[in-house]
């Protein structure tokens, strides 16, 4: 762990917790008491982990300990929605199965129905569905939020990739699971460094949510780890290095520097993780 690093980790935190507190139109001057917050900083040529926010810590009375669970590490093994954020594996399967991040168009309509995975699509059909009230038997009512206009009508709200990511459109990124198949999905988050055991087992129990499009909007619970390797790993060029504290240990005698094996694997070839980089 580096000093300065966390010592700054630390400070980014409580000044984004002041920023919600009092954020325009924010109606409380405290955080719910629910709300827990982790960070991690990974260096991304090694997995090695430079900094780490857990939690509020340990130095309090029990029973402040027991109302904060502050026993949990929030960085490693607390397990939440992450929402948007896990919109890169679905970016990541497409460029995968041969979609261009630098020349495809992606549907951002405001409202679309998505099919479910391995259903027939007529995208001309597809293309004209912009009310969540007319989706066929088992297809999937998604919305951007609050029914953001992404795009325009006179492009069929067509957008490039850039676009939908930054501006987070939800029915682009269902749009895209189902044409390369939640399976595949989890298939790529797993060889990004995500446990994909069952959530009773402490995975994400991400194979119990294929099927369903909204597995592209992050309704799977992941952790700050799993987030912060998949995106050391796009950074790196492709390249996975398992996360890990320990860089070396020595016997008592003073002998050789030991250092830890570390899984590292090749998620995505550097011309298609540049893809995704784009």
């Amino acid at each position: 762990i580096s000093k300065s690093m966390e010592q700054e980790m630390y400070k980014a935190v409580a000044e984004n917790m002041a920023q919600i507190k009092y954020a325009p139109g924010a109606t409380v001057a405290s955080l719910p008491s629910y709300m827990r917050i982790g960070a991690e900083l990974q260096n991304p040529s090694d997995g090695a982990i430079i900094a780490m926010y857990p939690g509020p810590g340990q130095n309090m009375s029990k029973a402040k300990c027991l109302a904060l669970d502050c026993d949990e590490n929030t960085a490693v093994y607390a397990r939440e929605q992450v929402g948007s954020s896990f919109k890169p594996y679905v970016l990541s399967t497409a460029v995968q199965q041969g979609m261009n991040a630098s020349t495809s168009i992606l549907n951002a309509a405001q409202y679309l129905c998505v099919p479910p995975d391995g259903a027939s699509t007529i995208l001309s059909k597809q293309m004209t569905y912009y009310s969540t009230t007319v989706c066929d038997p088992g297809w999937f009512p998604v919305e951007n939020d609050g029914g953001e206009q992404i795009g325009s009508a006179k492009n069929l709200w067509g957008v490039p990739p850039q676009v939908a990511l930054a501006q987070s459109s939800n029915t682009a990124f269902t749009d895209l699971a189902h044409r390369v198949s939640t399976k595949s999905i989890v298939d790529m988050a797993q060889q990004y460094g995500v446990n994909i055991a069952d959530y009773t087992a402490g995975g994400s129990g991400l194979p119990g949510f294929e099927g369903g499009v909204g597995m592209a909007l992050g309704t799977a619970p992941l952790t700050v780890n799993e987030q912060t390797t998949m995106l050391s790993t796009i950074d790196n060029n492709g390249t996975y290095h398992a996360a890990h504290l320990i860089k070396y240990w020595q016997a008592s005698n003073g002998g050789a520097e030991q250092k830890p094996i570390v899984e590292t694997h090749v998620v995505l070839s550097a011309p298609l993780d540049s893809q995704v980089q784009y």
